[in-house]
């Protein structure tokens, strides 16, 4: 009899722990405003104006790293906005980037770490190079580094999946070794066939992706044409899930087509492209923790928008607040899916586009709720 009980008390432990939380379109505790209050705006990097800027990162101590594609090198900014200098140029040599337009920023400890391509660059926080560690980006795309040698990487893009399913693992550059914790499969959305080959690709906002964030030591992802995110610990054990009942917006197969004719696409594989994606937005594009509660940030659709939609949860997954980022009356969010918008240590930075497409990056204070005010 004491064993049954023992066993009924595990079942119910692991139900608990494996649970999930549903949550109707209606915020607990209403709307957020995050009072902006611009700190300052930079609108060049030394001689350089920003053409295609990217992969905003901001250490503890408020110094700010980012990267332009267009200009194809790699900027570091003090805390008060002062250009401080240019570093990890357009190149094939050491500490040179192959690749501006996937490769992301990381902090691990004291070193500033570019995932590039083939290769993992490593820099001092200064942006001196150290070294280089081969890397397949298209094979292993870091989303977090647990140590300046071990990440977890899983891929966004249906052309890193070509059977359909991938992979959230865990990877070690020192031993080459893989710990698989999370399978799940990538529907067929944005598959096109030109003659005789079958073509893949990838639109944020409207192809489904998988989204991965790691804090407190905890894994939350999900694949966003589904608002449901899973957390689970380092060795992928799930212990919880939190969905929200929410629709997606439509999108016109006019907008998509004014946007992909900008592509320089030929006007029938433009045609094709429309069929092949769905009418509507995928429910978000990004994860993050602030304060020890949740933001989860809506999909968007194009580069230039007046605001940012963010959902705030609870560490537990109940929805608290709806809350938005607005740009400002001349002004548009320049938005990619390389952080070109990111709040940390109670601040917003942001790329803004004006009316003349001058591209500025900005700091903005803001005000974010916080647990003791959920009491």
């Amino acid at each position: 009899m004491k064993n049954s009980l023992i066993l009924v008390c595990l079942i119910v432990v692991a139900s608990l722990l494996s649970s999930e939380t549903r949550n109707p379109d209606k915020p607990l505790k209403g709307n957020w405003d995050f009072k902006l209050r611009k700190v300052w705006e930079v609108r060049e990097a030394g001689d350089d104006v920003f053409g295609e800027p990217g992969a905003l990162l901001i250490s503890d101590d408020g110094t700010v790293y980012c990267h332009d594609a267009k200009n194809m090198r790699h900027y570091i900014f003090s805390k008060d906005g002062e250009f401080v200098k240019s570093f990890g140029d357009r190149g094939e040599g050491p500490g040179e980037v192959r690749n501006f337009w996937e490769s992301e920023l990381f902090l691990i400890d004291d070193k500033l770490v570019i995932a590039d391509a083939g290769r993992i660059h490593y820099f001092s926080r200064k942006g001196k190079f150290v070294k280089s560690e081969i890397n397949n980006l298209f094979r292993r795309r870091p989303v977090h580094f647990l140590t300046p040698y071990k990440f977890i990487y899983s891929p966004i893009y249906k052309r890193e999946m070509p059977d359909g399913i991938g992979k959230i693992v865990l990877y070690d550059l020192q031993t080459k070794i893989d710990r698989v914790l999370i399978q799940f499969h990538l529907s067929d959305a944005g598959t096109i066939t030109v003659g005789n080959t079958r073509y893949s690709f990838d639109i944020g906002g409207l192809t489904p992706m998988m989204t991965v964030a790691c804090f407190d030591k905890k894994l939350y992802y999900g694949l966003n044409d589904q608002y449901q995110i899973t957390i689970s610990d380092l060795d992928g054990k799930i212990l919880h899930r939190f969905s929200l009942d929410s629709r997606k917006k439509k999108i016109s197969a006019e907008a998509k087509r004014k946007l992909f004719k900008t592509w320089g696409e030929k006007p029938e594989i433009v045609e094709k492209m429309i069929e092949s994606t769905p009418n509507e937005l995928t429910h978000f594009v990004r994860i993050e923790n602030h304060r020890k509660l949740i933001y989860v940030y809506r999909a968007f659709f194009g580069p230039y928008q007046k605001t940012q939609s963010t959902d705030i949860f609870s560490p537990h997954g109940k929805y608290l607040y709806k809350a938005e980022l607005r740009a400002g009356d001349a002004s548009f969010f320049y938005l990619t899916h390389l952080k070109n918008l990111l709040i940390q240590g109670g601040y917003l930075y942001a790329f803004l586009s004006d009316e003349n497409d001058e591209i500025n990056l900005v700091k903005y204070m803001l005000d974010l709720p916080a647990m003791a005010s959920l009491k």
